[in-house]
């Protein structure tokens, strides 16, 4: 038996007699309210337009077109509402999905009509903007041929002060323009902890251990540094004590310094290191001086000792 035919008929004649009209079959129904004007199906008291009790189905190449102001949908138990879904034609024709009774109410999803998805944002300025915190299980990927990708913390408009995470021709690029830290995380709050690396990025000063950064030292440790090598290149190297214009003090004028100063011709003294620190290229240069400097000296030392052991050697053969 074809039952459209008969909903038809059925339909039709509520209408006409001004009663409500009710096909029933195994216990389902159909109902058209003379009064409301509202069709019900698997319902018997309709409060809507259309009020459907059971699974709903559109067959394909169909459509479900509604227009209205603002067309929603609401999804909820019997008398309590749990979530709204639609679009909002006051508010650029956005679709939204919220908690409340209606569209733009309690929203937590936002798609606009350029593609843009809000999550916790209403008014998305990129393809995904989200405003609260994310979880995300597993890996995060960033597929893009321009130089614009990457993570981004700051304004959108790079201008104001803003940092970036991102990767240039397979190297990674913290970018920041003002300080990079490398810190401890407290458990409790999330919190930076202790600062373990500090970095200025306008000037390229690096500090380890401390926050107080010198823009004089390219470097700065507070702590000890442990190396297999480390390398100091020097723009004059103390080998000029060798060249033949080099004037090499004598040792009595080296004694009166040492007498008066207290400490080695071209040598910081204790208080100057104290104050100034141990430059390590430069005094590493200095104490090379000294070393080619007491070489020449013994130098000349033996030389002296030389000709006084030949005098040693004349002066016995005469008292022979």
């Amino acid at each position: 038996m074809k039952k459209f035919p008969i909903l038809i008929l059925l339909l039709t004649f509520g209408v006409l007699s001004n009663v409500d009209a009710q096909w029933t079959e195994a216990g389902n129904y159909v109902t058209l309210s003379s009064s409301s004007k509202n069709v019900g199906i698997g319902i018997a008291a309709p409060t809507y337009k259309l009020e459907v009790n059971g699974p709903t189905k559109i067959f394909g190449g169909q459509e479900l077109q509604i227009d209205n102001a603002d067309i929603s949908f609401l999804f909820h138990d019997p008398g309590d509402i749990i979530y709204s879904m639609g679009v909002d034609v006051s508010d650029s024709r956005k679709f939204k999905i919220g908690n409340g009774a209606g569209i733009g109410d309690n929203t937590f999803f936002t798609m606009t009509t350029d593609g843009k998805i809000g999550i916790g944002e209403s008014s998305p300025n990129a393809k995904l903007e989200v405003n609260g915190n994310q979880r995300i299980t597993n890996e995060i990927r960033f597929k893009n041929t321009t130089t614009l990708k990457g993570l981004v913390w700051g304004a959108s408009n790079w201008t104001a002060t803003y940092s970036r995470v991102d990767d240039y021709g397979g190297n990674l690029y913290v970018m920041t323009d003002d300080y990079f830290y490398l810190a401890g995380i407290n458990s409790s709050t999330g919190a930076p902890g202790n600062k373990t690396l500090t970095a200025n990025t306008a000037t390229g000063t690096v500090g380890i251990g401390t926050e107080t950064l010198d823009p004089a030292f390219k470097l700065l440790v507070n702590g000890k540094i442990k190396a297999e090598e480390i390398q100091v290149v020097v723009d004059v190297p103390a080998d000029y004590v060798f060249e033949d214009n080099y004037y090499l003090k004598p040792l009595a004028e080296v004694e009166a310094y040492i007498k008066e100063k207290h400490h080695l011709p071209g040598i910081p003294s204790a208080d100057e290191i104290k104050e100034q620190g141990w430059q390590v290229g430069e005094m590493n240069n200095k104490l090379l001086e000294k070393v080619e400097e007491l070489t020449l000296y013994m130098i000349e030392l033996k030389k002296e000792n030389e000709e006084m052991r030949q005098e040693i050697d004349q002066l016995k053969k005469k008292i022979k």
